[in-house]
């Protein structure tokens, strides 16, 4: 077994106090040229930041203390565990802890000549499942249920159309945008004999809007570039295998695992709000289930969905709240149906209608 390792120097070192919290952290980084102990730092840091990412960690905690408790190496990635010390506390959210369903879109390229490199012609789609298969394996806070990649453009004022939010039936849209994709010179060696792999640059833009009201809520790029290993005229498959265990291929995936930690820390402590999306005597079907973490039961209640009209935009959609309550009485994945018991109240609710706990 391997010894633990104390990084010293990285952080100020206290005595232990009864209300430190012990945190055991896993990360990894590409070993890139080489470099173990550049890779382990970056593993490092990525497991600190997305301590704090996810609120183990605010950023008025102090570290007493991290220590390395395992580490290996497994094809050209540093894999290791951390033992983190901090004496600051958990932000913790009031109510259940309810998950959203996020729609993803086809990744926009904004300039397709760029992809005739290995002919990843698909890369948009490609880029966009693996979006996907990252918010379902690792955010706390959301998930894809259905991936339908249509081509939807970012909305010119950052507002969505009625008719784009009502089609999603999600509570958000995600719309990455692939800005840059574009090489580096290839460098010729020894008088031309030899070719050395270009860098190949990854610049993507991630846009998270509400899917109610249409609004933009959050927004981050990430930029990078990395060595393209595969020779000019190589050309990959459909959502090649090869291209996403390459270090292009890792980039991306690392990138999209920093986004989705970044999602997560803004739907943390935010409410999930459904809709209704049909009605049947007292009973109202809404879009909000299992996944999201409703139980049989449970009472929701109900808002009024008003749309506001707007000199910038056509209509802005805004949320009246009321005093009424459905029962959950049926339960599936993604839907739910609830009673309402209040008769009188049956005609004052409509189909778009807002639904929260």
């Amino acid at each position: 077994m391997m010894s633990k390792k104390v990084i010293a120097g990285l952080f100020s070192l206290f005595s232990m106090a009864t209300l430190a919290n012990e945190y055991t952290l896993a990360s990894s980084a590409v070993i890139k040229h080489s470099d173990v102990n550049k890779a382990r730092q970056v593993a490092i840091n990525s497991a600190i930041q997305r301590a704090h990412l996810q609120g183990l960690i605010d950023q008025q905690s102090h570290l007493q203390q991290i220590e390395i408790i395992s580490e290996q190496i497994v094809d050209n990635r540093i894999e290791i565990q951390l033992l983190v010390i901090s004496n600051g506390n958990r932000e913790q959210c009031q109510g259940p802890k309810l998950k959203s369903n996020i729609m993803v879109t086809q990744a926009h390229i904004r300039d397709r000549q760029q992809l005739n490199q290995g002919r990843i012609y698909d890369f948009g789609s490609n880029f966009s499942q693996q979006v996907v298969t990252q918010l379902n394996n690792n955010s706390e806070f959301s998930f894809v249920a259905s991936p339908n990649f249509v081509n939807m453009l970012v909305p010119k004022f950052g507002l969505f159309e009625s008719e784009q939010v009502n089609s999603a039936n999600s509570q958000y849209i995600l719309i990455p945008e692939i800005i840059d994709l574009s090489s580096e010179p290839s460098r010729s060696t020894f008088g031309g004999l030899f070719e050395t792999s270009p860098d190949k640059y990854l610049h993507w833009r991630a846009n998270l809007y509400h899917a109610i009201s249409g609004e933009l809520i959050w927004q981050q790029e990430y930029k990078e570039q990395q060595q393209w290993d595969f020779k000019r005229g190589t050309i990959l498959t459909n959502n090649s295998a090869l291209l996403w265990q390459s270090d292009y291929g890792q980039l991306a995936i690392e990138q999209i695992q920093q986004a989705v930690l970044q999602i997560d820390r803004q739907l943390n402590c935010r409410a999930v709000l459904g809709q209704i999306i049909a009605i049947n005597n007292n009973e109202i079907h809404i879009n909000l289930g299992r996944q999201h973490g409703l139980k049989n039961g449970e009472y929701i209640k109900l808002a009024y969905k008003k749309d506001i009209d707007s000199r910038q935009f056509n209509v802005s959609p805004k949320m009246q709240l009321t005093s009424s309550t459905a029962q959950l009485k049926q339960v599936s994945q993604i839907q739910s149906i609830a009673v309402i018991n209040e008769d009188h109240l049956l005609n004052n609710f409509a189909i778009g209608d807002i639904v929260h706990l």
